[in-house]
Order: C-alpha cells, then structure tokens, then sequence
C-alpha cells in the first residue's frame, strides 16, 4: 500500500448456526427444516389420503382382539362378573353350578375359588373392606373373604330370602348392600345374617328383579329393572321410588355411566340396547342396535364414552356412547351365549363371559397393542389416528374401517331382521299413504308380531336359563323341554311335568316356575306342534300324552336307572286334557302320583254343554273355536287369511279376565309377541287344529269309553278354575266326581278377583300356593 493513499475496508458476513439448532442435545437425529407453505405441497390431500388409507388396513390387518382365557375355565356357564373397586387385576366370575373364583387379569390365572350357592350364582358385588358378596337362585346371599380365607372356606355371613335373588349392589360408601328378588331388599353388611334393614318396591310392581345397580356417583340413587318391562328409580335415603318408566321389552341388565351421574344404559329383550337421562325418561339418548338376539349384558368403560354389550347371538359389541352401531364385534368359534361382560379399570381391556364356561379376555382395541412404545411410534400413531378421523368419511375408507367378519349364523339372523324391519317400515308408510287424515282401518288395532319364531325361542331359552332350567331337544319326536334337577326326583319329591295349552307354549310357566321350590325336579315340555317342538302324527290328547312323557323318560333315563319314574302332572287347558288321559291310561315306566287341572272340564262334558239348548246360546261367543278348529282346514284358511299371530293374540285377550294386575302379569315378558310368533308357524297352527278335531272326535270316543269300562282318575286331584270364568257355568268339584274313583280325594280352589283362563299366568303366587300345598313341596 502507497503511503498517503487511503485504507479500505472489507466486510464480510458469514452464516453461524449452533449445532443445538440442528440436533437436539443427545440425540443423533438431525433436525429437518420444512415449509409449510401450501403452494409448495400441491399433492398434500392426495399423500395424506393414501397414508390414511394405508394405516385403515394395517389396523384391520393387525386387528387381533382375543388374549386369552382365564385358566382353569368353570365347569358350567359364566352369569355373573365382579370387579373389585379396589383393584386393577382383580376380579370374581360365578357360574351356573354355584362356584365363585376370583382371578388375576395379569396372569390369567384363578386366585380363590368357594361353592358359594347350590345353583346358578345370579349376581356379585364387592365391598370397600375387599369382602365379596353373592346371591344365587337357592334364596341365599353369602359374604366371603377371598383376601384372607384359603379356597373352599365357608362364608363369613349368611342371608336367606323368601325368593330366588338375582342380583345384588353395594353401596359406594356405605356398609349396605342392595338384593333383588321379587323386592329390593337392603341389607347391613355389619348384621351377618337376619331380615333386610328396608325394603323397596314400586306399589304396583309385578314381576320379578333381573337386575339393580346403586349409582356410584350419586350414591342416594338406585335403579332396578324387571320382567315386567319396567325401569324403576329409588332414592335410598327416603326408601322411596321416584320414577317408573315401562320399555317395548323386558331388560336383562343396566348400568350407571361412571362419569355422568344421571346416564344409565339398559340392555333390553329386543335384541337393543338402550342409553337414559334419569332426568328425562320420555324417550332414550340413544338406542344400540347391531344385536341380533336379546342383550344379556351391559357396561360402561371406565372413561363413560363407551359401551359393551354381551348377547344371547355369541357375540360382544363394543360402541361409542354417542352412536347407534357398534364400532366393533368380537365372536370366537367356540364362544357360546354371552352372560356377562366387564371393562377394565384401566380401560385397556374387556372380559367377558359365556355358558360355555369360560372367561375371556380381549383387547377394548383391536389393533393396539400393549407394551412400551418409543417416542417415534407414539408420534406415529396419532399421526395415523388424526389421519384416519380427517379422512374417515372417505368411501374406501369407510367401507374397510367398518367391514367385520360375522358368524353365518349372526349374519344371516341379521340380514333376516333388517329385511323383517325394512317390511314394517313398508307396511307403515303405506298405510299412512293410502289412509285418509282422521279415519282408520280397524285391522290397524289388531296385534302386530314383528318378531320370527327364532326370536321368540331365543326368548323362551333365555327366560329359562334365567330361572335355572336346561333346554334339550329329544332324538326321538324332537320334543322341546326344559329340566331341572330330574335326578334327585323320588316319591317324596316328584317331578312335576308343567303342560301348558292352546294357543301358547311352555312360556305360560314363567311367573310359576320361580315360585315353587327351588328342590323340585321340573320338566316342562312344549307340546308337540307348538312352541319349539316338532309336531307328530296323530293329535289325540294320548298320543300327545305319551309323546311328552316318553321325552321325560329320555331324560331321566340319563340320569337315573331304576324303577318308574314319580310324577306329578300339572296341566292348564289343552295341557290338562293331555294329563287327564294320561291318568286314567297310565303310561309304562310312569308312576303318577297326582295330577292338577287348571281351568277345564272333561271334554265330553263340554260338548254335551254345546248340545243343551238352554246353555248353547250362552257358549256362543266364548267357545265358537271349539266347532271352528274341529273343521281343520276351513279353520287352517281363515286363520291364515286373518293372521295366525293375530289371531293368537285376539285369542289370548278374549280369554283374560278383567282384572288389570292380572292382565298385565299375562302380557309381561313380551309374552303376546313370543306366542304370537309362535304361532304363525304353520306347523303349529294346523297341529293346534288338528288338536281340536281330534278333540271332537277321538278323544270323545275315548272318554265315553273309559265311563262306560270304569276307568278313571285314581288318584289325587287338583282342580283350579276361574271363578269369573268356567265357574260360572259348572259346579265345581261336582262336573268332576262321575270321572274319578270313588274315595279318591279331590281338592278345588277358585280364582276370584276378576282372573280369568289363564291362571298360571294372571295369579301366578295363588297358582303356586296352593300347587305348593297340594303336593306337600315346602322349603
């Protein structure tokens, strides 16, 4: 540089970057820079559809829900779950034989085990103090202590009921505990045995208690449901009922949301279930539907925004609390009818449990799987979760995220029902087509059955299961039957043979059933033709007869050896037709020890009454199907033409008495829509006619018989009528003396108040009284 010229100077800037800002401390991934300026992504939409396609199928592929079962299985069906509150593994499962066990969900293994009841175990709860709690159809409740007693230990205290209970709650904070059975009775866990300290009961309140539930955040509220079709709330404090809503259908099960104190779900007969407002109850939140038979079970998770469901299908669905379809089915091929279903406390897991005597454990997701997850993964599963609900409307998408395997039996049922409901749907809008504003076609008051005859047996076999009866279809003329305890029957306890009659099936027992000893062997068929039996040759009350009895032998036949078998024969209408034949003919290898008669006179005697001109005039309106049916196909055309389901229902209701408790007893459980369903078999409908056709003719023929060679009933009678009924047109015991054997005791008991044909049905406690002290059957 020359001296004197001026100095320049140079600056220069340089790019510094801290290698923090490029990679975090530790870590030896490098940070990526990215613009999110939209303009630079036009194919944004279409990747992140593809990505959320993509994560829809791999959740479906990887969709693998079952776990496990808890080994070893119980030995007969699952009924009834508890959680411990005061756990996350544990858990306690009763079965049909009385056995409670208490399990670890981490291992899957049994912890304890009791014979806690004699039979089905109907409910469990668990108190604060980690005490369990069980009552069972023998009409008692027992308190364990699996925490401290070894396995098999005798209860530490004992209650004793005057009926079956079938489920029981403990309050949240209290030393109390609620039992269901006719009443809801409450008890003190710190009284370990004695009466109930209160009771509660709605005052018109009929049937018997399927389940009740306290509600655990608003612990002064108790909610119970029942066969009768009725939904009750109480308020514990005031051991008073508040309100009283009556469901389509009888519900099964409820349960309180966890998180929404005023929430409830109902689990229902009619194949839904049903979400409520305790403080609205003039229409549901929300209705579940996706169950193809009756829902036997309800829970909600611990978070309250689901639902699981177990049905009478073999299926469990999972749904979301705000919508109508499942999100998800879980089915196995060896998984029976589901009883019981749990959610876990840490809302990971689902249980459930089925009559095939095994407990299972699922995953409440699907796809997820449990474990520890980095950083990465978890990012990328809620990037693929955002994804699928951003995209989730998208047809492909939709279609692979709903689209479940099903059981050929589930989805056929299901096709079936949603043709069934596509066909009423029709019907009805027709209708309001082609009626004129302010008039109406009369048929549209008549009964309507919007249930198939599977419906209606699915029914029948879940009433009964509840009551502790097994169903079995005989090899020989497929007779469907109902039994319990045939092999403890001798003479000083008789199987008593339950026959129902025209034009119902052996669902007319139900309200008797709980009510007579839970010692009493039972059998109680459909006759053949009717109900889930296939029908026969020849109609005749003998050939029917011994078409039942012969399936009776069959069973026994598997369970004891020797000797006749000792039966009591109990009979209403047609039924008691068939037991009067059978008593005076006597069936081989069948001691018959007496026989009940409810609301018939002899055949004979009948028809004679048709024939006198001073009575015929009044038989006109109540016995005009005697002639009709006795003319098999004319009758087989016009019912047919009028609607068999119609007609059985119309039937039903002519034939009940006037008194409102009564008739309400009569419709309760649905049993108008099951008999109904029944009866639109076409089998059933020309067997029911040839029933009375042979009624005009061969059993006439017989009877006559009989009186004229001296056979008759020797031995003990029960005669049952309607006073209001077929009392006021013959003399009771007198119409039946000529007919049974000289010195041979015969008992009679009117039903008054208004009941009408169907006893059993409408006074079932006075029907079952006074059956209880004729044969001498007491607790």
């Amino acid at each position: 540089m020359l001296a004197g010229q001026p100095r320049h100077t140079m600056k220069i800037k340089a790019l510094s970057r801290s290698t923090a800002s490029t990679q975090a401390p530790g870590s030896s991934i490098a940070k990526v820079t990215r613009n999110l300026d939209p303009n630079l992504h036009p194919f944004e939409r279409a990747r992140e559809y593809t990505r959320a396609l993509n994560a829809t199928k791999v959740e479906r592929m990887f969709a693998q829900p079952f776990l496990g079962d808890f080994e070893p299985g119980h030995v007969d069906g699952v009924y009834s779950f508890a959680k411990d509150p005061n756990s996350l593994e544990h858990f306690a499962s009763g079965s049909g034989d009385g056995i409670v066990k208490v399990w670890d969900m981490t291992s899957r293994e049994e912890k304890w085990q009791a014979q806690a009841h004699e039979n089905l175990v109907k409910g469990m709860c668990w108190t604060q103090d980690k005490k369990l709690i069980t009552c069972g159809s023998d009409r008692q409740i027992q308190m364990f202590e699996p925490y401290a007693q070894p396995s098999r230990s005798p209860p530490k205290a004992t209650w004793h009921g005057n009926a079956a209970f079938t489920s029981v709650s403990h309050h949240r904070s209290l030393p109390t505990f609620a039992a269901g059975s006719s009443v809801i009775s409450i008890y003190d866990t710190s009284r370990t045995s004695g009466a109930p300290v209160s009771s509660l009961v709605w005052p018109s309140a009929i049937d018997t208690i399927t389940d009740v539930k306290f509600n655990q955040v608003e612990t002064s509220i108790l909610a119970s449901c029942a066969t009768d079709r009725a939904v009750i709330l109480y308020d514990a404090r005031t051991n008073s009922p508040l309100h009283r809503t009556v469901l389509n259908f009888a519900a099964n099960c409820l349960a309180w949301n966890p998180m929404e104190a005023y929430n409830f779900a109902v689990a229902s007969e009619d194949h839904n279930g049903y979400i409520f407002d305790m403080r609205n109850m003039k229409r549901a939140l929300q209705v579940l539907k996706g169950h193809v038979a009756a829902v036997m079970s309800i829970e909600f998770s611990p978070t309250g925004e689901e639902l699981i469901t177990g049905s009478y299908d073999r299926s469990i669905r999972l749904w979301e609390r705000q919508k109508g379809h499942s999100r998800d089915v879980y089915h196995t091929k060896r998984m029976q009818r589901v009883f019981s279903v749990a959610w876990s406390p840490d809302n990971k897991y689902v249980i459930s449990g089925s009559d095939d005597g095994n407990v299972r454990l699922w995953r409440a997701r699907a796809s997820e799987r449990s474990g520890i997850k980095s950083f990465a993964l978890r990012q990328k599963l809620a990037y693929d979760e955002a994804l699928k609900e951003r995209y989730k409307h998208m047809p492909e998408i939709k279609r692979i995220d709903r689209h479940r395997h099903l059981p050929k039996t589930v989805k056929k049922a299901g096709e079936i029902k949603a043709e069934e409901l596509k066909s009423i749907r029709r019907k009805e809008e027709n209708e309001r087509s082609h009626t004129k504003k302010g008039s109406h076609d009369g048929n549209l008051d008549a009964p309507t059955i919007t249930m198939s005859s599977t419906s209606a047996i699915d029914i029948q076999n879940a009433k009964f299961n509840t009551l502790g009866l097994t169903k079995t279809i005989t090899d020989g003329k497929k007779i469907c039957c109902y039994t319990r305890s045939l092999e403890s029957c001798s003479k000083k306890n008789p199987i008593l043979v339950l026959i129902h009659g025209y034009p119902e099936s052996s669902y007319m027992w139900r309200h008797v059933i709980p009510l007579l000893p839970p010692n009493a062997p039972l059998f109680v068929p459909d006759l053949p033709g009717y109900g889930a039996s296939a029908p026969i040759e020849k109609n005749d009350k003998l050939s029917v007869g011994k078409a039942v009895l012969d399936a009776l032998k069959e069973q026994v036949k598997k369970v004891r050896q020797d000797g006749d078998i000792p039966v009591v024969l109990i009979g209403h209408d047609r039924g008691a037709r068939v037991a009067h034949h059978l008593t005076v003919s006597g069936v081989s290898g069948i001691e018959i020890l007496g026989v009940c008669l409810i609301d018939i006179v002899p055949t004979s005697t009948q028809w004679q009454h048709f024939a006198s001109p001073a009575s015929a005039a009044k038989e006109v309106s109540g016995y005009f199907h005697w002639p009709l049916l006795a003319n098999t196909d004319l009758a087989t055309r016009m019912i047919t033409a009028f609607g068999p389901s119609n007609w059985c229902q119309e039937m039903i209701l002519r034939w009940s008495g006037k008194n409102a408790v009564g008739t309400e007893k009569l419709k309760a459980d649905d049993a108008l829509t099951v008999y109904g369903a029944f009866f639109a078999q076409e089998h059933t409908l020309r067997a029911s006619c040839e029933d009375y056709e042979e009624g005009a003719t061969t059993d006439v023929v017989k009877e006559e018989k009989d009186q004229k060679e001296g056979r008759k009933i020797q031995v003990p009678v029960l005669l049952v009528y309607s006073e209001a009924g077929i009392g006021a047109r013959f003399a009771f015991p007198e119409v039946w003396k000529e007919w049974v054997g000289e010195g041979v005791r015969i008992e009679c008991r009117g039903l008054g108040g208004g009941v009408g044909h169907f006893g059993a049905e409408e006074a079932p406690e006075e029907c079952a009284e006074v059956i209880r002290g004729w044969v001498g059957l007491y607790d």
